[in-house]
C-alpha cells in the first residue's frame, strides 16, 4: 500500500483559520501480512487550538471500512472517493453510516463507514485503487492511500419447492434463484432447468430473462454484484418417479412381545402397502425379500431363536403382486425371542445370492421391531442364535457384515428402521448404531437428497405402522430428482460448488383437490366448485380461498368435513360488480408421516357481471 503526504492550508468561513490534522491507518489484506500507514496534516498557528481527527481504514471482504478514532467531528457531507483506472466514484459519508450514528448529524468517535467495493471486469488491468476522504467544510483532503483490488467472480443458484410430497395430479411450484455473489458484473448468464418427464409444465415467470420449457434454458442476461434473478415454474405432478431396480428386504420382528392381533396388523399393513401401486411399483423393478426373526426360549438349557425366509427374493409385477400380498397375510408369527442379528445376517446373504444382485443397483433394508434384541447370533451361515448375551453388539456386527457383503454406498443404499411402541427405548440405539448411512435421524420429516442418511420412524401402535409403511414405500420408490445448474457465465468462477443445486420431490398417493370453474356467476354472487379425493386418509376438510385479483389478502370459506372423494360447492356473496376474482380450492388432512397438511391447487379466475345502468 502506498501513501502520499499532502500539505494543505484551508481558509474557514469562521474567524479561525486552521488545517485539520488527519491520520490514516489503512490495513491491506491482499496478502497474509498487513501494512500500517499514518498520514498527518500539520496545522499552522491559529487563534484557537487546531482541530484533530484520526481515521483508520481497512479493506475486508470487498468492503472499505473507515472508523472515526477521535478528534473533530465531520459533516455527513464529507466525501469518500474511490478511483480505479480512469473511473472515480464519489460517496457521501452520511450515506453509509447506520441510522443510529447519523442521529447527531455528524461522523463522530467510534462510528464506522462501510462501503462495498463493486468492480467492473475492466478494473482487472489496474492492480490498485486510490482512496481519498475529503472534508467539504474545510476543503481539506483528510486522507489518501492505495489499496489492492481483488475482483471476485461467484455466481450461485438454488432451487426450492413449495411441496416436497405432492399428491399426483396436483400442482407444485419451483423457485429457482441465481445470485451474483461476487464483485464483478456478470453478463450473458444461462441457467439450465429441465422439467422431469414425470412432471408437466403448467406456466412460468421470471424477474428477468426468458425461460423456454422446450429446451430447459433460462437466458438470465446480466447481473450486477449482489443482484439476483428468479424463475418460478408451476408444474402438474404426473406419474411416480423412480424406475431404478431395487432390492428391498423387510426384516420383521415376530417375537412374543407382539400380541397376536398386532402381528395381524403388521402383516396386513405390509400386504396392503405392497398391493398399493401408487406407492409400491408393480412393474418388475422391485425385488422383495421378507425375513422373520423370533422363536427360541429363555432359560437353561439354551433354546435358540432363528431367522426364517418368508417371501422371495421375488420381483414384484402385475402378475404376482396379489399372490405375494396374500402370502404376506398368511405369515405365521414365530413368537418368543428376538434374535435380531440372525435376521440381518440372513438378509445380507439372501440378497447377495439373488440373481438380481449387483453392487451398482440399490439395496434398501427396513427393520421393523418393538424392542431390543434378546439373543446374539454368530456369522456362521445357519441364522440360529448362539447366546442370550451381547445381543445388541451382535446386531451391530451383523449390520456391518451386511454393508460390507452388499458393497453398500452412501449415495444409493440405506438401512432404515421402524420402532413400534409407546416409549420404544430401543429407538435411540437403532438410530445411532443400526441405521445407515450414519448418523440416522428421526422421521418425519423424511430428509431426501444429500447428505444421504438412513431414517428411524417411531410409531406408537401397529395401526400407525400400517399407515407408515405405505408412505415409506412411496418415498423410497416414487422420488423424482430435480436439478438446476449454471451452464454459462462470463468469467471463470473458482467457487463451482454453488453452480449446481438439487432437490427431490416425492409424488404420493396423498389426498388431492382440483379447482373447477365457477358457476352461477352474476354481479355479486358466484358458486365455487371443486373435486376432492382423500385417498387412503379417508377424511378431512375442504374450503375455498378467494380475493380480488388486485388485492393481497385472501378471504376463506369455512372448513367443511368430507370423506372419501366427490364434489363440493359453496356460494360466495357480496362481490363487487364488474370485478375479477381469483379463487382456489383447499383440502386439509392429517397424516402421521406429514402431520397436518393443506393442499393448494392452481388458481382460477371469475369475473362478476356489470350491473346494467337504467336509462
Amino acid at each position: 500500500m502506498i501513501l502520499r503526504r499532502i500539505n494543505t492550508r484551508t481558509i474557514r468561513k469562521t474567524i479561525a483559520v486552521s488545517e485539520i490534522i488527519g491520520t490514516l491507518l489503512m490495513l491491506g489484506i491482499a496478502t497474509s501480512s498487513f501494512s500500517v500507514i499514518y498520514y498527518n496534516i500539520a496545522s499552522t498557528p491559529t487563534p484557537t487550538p487546531a482541530p484533530i481527527v484520526e481515521i483508520s481504514g481497512s479493506i475486508s471482504e470487498n468492503q472499505v471500512v473507515l472508523m472515526h478514532h477521535g478528534g473533530e467531528t465531520l459533516s455527513l457531507d464529507t466525501e469518500f472517493m474511490i478511483n480505479v483506472g480512469e473511473k472515480t466514484k464519489k460517496i457521501k459519508i452520511g450515506d453509509f453510516l447506520d441510522n443510529e450514528s447519523k442521529k447527531d448529524g455528524v461522523w463522530n468517535l467510534g462510528e464506522k463507514v462501510i462501503y462495498p467495493i463493486i468492480y467492473d471486469y475492466d478494473y482487472l488491468e489496474h492492480p490498485y485503487g486510490k482512496i481519498c476522504v475529503v472534508d467539504k467544510q474545510s476543503n481539506s483532503l483528510l486522507m489518501t492511500g492505495f489499496v489492492g483490488i481483488e475482483p471476485e467472480c461467484d455466481l450461485g443458484v438454488e432451487v426450492k419447492v413449495d411441496n416436497q410430497f405432492p399428491g399426483m395430479e396436483t400442482n407444485i411450484v419451483f423457485t429457482i434463484t441465481v445470485t451474483n455473489n461476487g464483485n464483478i458484473n456478470e453478463t450473458n448468464i444461462i441457467v439450465k432447468f429441465e422439467v422431469p418427464e414425470e412432471l408437466f409444465h403448467y406456466k412460468n415467470s421470471t424477474t428477468q430473462g426468458i425461460y423456454k420449457n422446450s429446451s430447459g434454458i433460462w437466458n438470465v442476461g446480466n447481473l450486477t454484484p449482489e443482484e439476483s434473478a428468479v424463475l418460478i415454474i408451476e408444474v402438474t405432478v404426473g406419474e411416480r418417479g423412480s424406475d431404478e431396480t431395487t432390492q428391498l428386504v423387510m426384516l420383521l420382528d415376530g417375537s412374543g412381545s407382539i400380541a397376536s392381533a398386532d402381528w395381524t396388523l403388521q402383516v396386513e399393513g405390509l400386504a396392503a402397502a405392497v398391493e398399493n401401486e401408487d406407492t409400491f411399483p408393480h412393474d418388475g423393478t422391485v425385488e422383495l425379500t421378507i425375513i422373520q426373526f423370533g422363536d427360541g426360549r429363555w432359560g437353561t438349557p439354551f433354546n435358540p431363536g432363528r431367522a426364517k425366509l418368508e417371501i422371495g427374493p421375488v420381483m414384484v409385477n402385475e402378475a404376482n403382486y396379489a399372490t405375494i400380498a396374500n402370502s404376506i397375510r398368511n405369515i405365521v408369527q414365530l413368537q418368543d425371542m428376538t434374535p435380531t442379528a440372525c435376521g440381518i445376517y440372513m438378509g445380507a446373504d439372501k440378497i447377495a445370492a439373488s440373481g438380481t444382485f449387483d453392487i451398482n443397483i440399490r439395496q434398501i433394508v427396513i427393520l421393523v421391531t418393538d424392542g431390543d434384541p434378546t439373543q446374539a447370533c454368530n456369522c456362521d451361515g445357519n441364522y440360529i442364535a448362539d447366546s442370550n448375551s451381547n445381543s445388541r453388539l451382535s446386531a451391530e456386527s451383523a449390520r456391518d457384515y451386511l454393508i460390507k457383503t452388499l458393497g453398500m454406498t452412501i449415495d444409493q443404499d440405506e438401512f432404515n428402521a421402524i420402532a413400534v411402541g409407546d416409549s420404544a427405548p430401543h429407538a435411540s440405539w437403532l438410530k445411532e448404531e443400526i441405521i445407515w448411512p450414519e448418523p440416522g435421524y428421526y422421521a418425519p420429516p423424511f430428509l431426501i437428497g444429500n447428505p444421504h442418511r438412513g431414517w428411524l420412524r417411531n410409531v406408537t401402535t401397529w395401526t400407525e405402522f400400517a399407515e407408515t409403511i405405505d408412505e415409506c414405500f412411496g418415498i423410497i420408490f416414487n422420488k423424482v430428482p430435480i436439478s438446476v445448474e449454471i451452464s454459462y457465465k462470463s468469467y471463470n468462477d473458482p467457487k463451482e460448488a454453488n453452480d449446481f443445486a438439487s432437490i427431490v420431490i416425492v409424488p404420493t398417493s396423498s389426498p388431492y383437490v382440483i379447482t373447477k370453474d365457477a358457476t352461477n356467476v352474476d354481479d355479486t354472487n358466484a358458486t365455487l366448485n371443486m373435486f376432492y379425493n382423500f385417498k387412503w386418509i379417508g377424511s378431512g376438510e375442504v374450503r375455498f380461498a378467494y380475493k380480488e385479483d388486485t388485492e393481497e389478502i385472501w378471504q376463506y370459506t369455512t372448513w367443511t368435513s368430507r370423506t372419501g372423494s366427490g364434489t363440493y360447492s359453496t356460494q360466495i356473496t357480496g362481490l363487487l360488480p364488474g370485478t375479477s376474482f381469483i379463487f382456489k380450492a383447499q383440502l386439509q388432512y392429517f397424516s402421521a408421516i406429514l402431520g397436518t397438511t393443506i393442499v393448494n391447487v392452481q388458481e382460477k379466475i371469475l369475473k362478476t357481471n356489470v350491473v346494467a345502468v337504467m336509462a
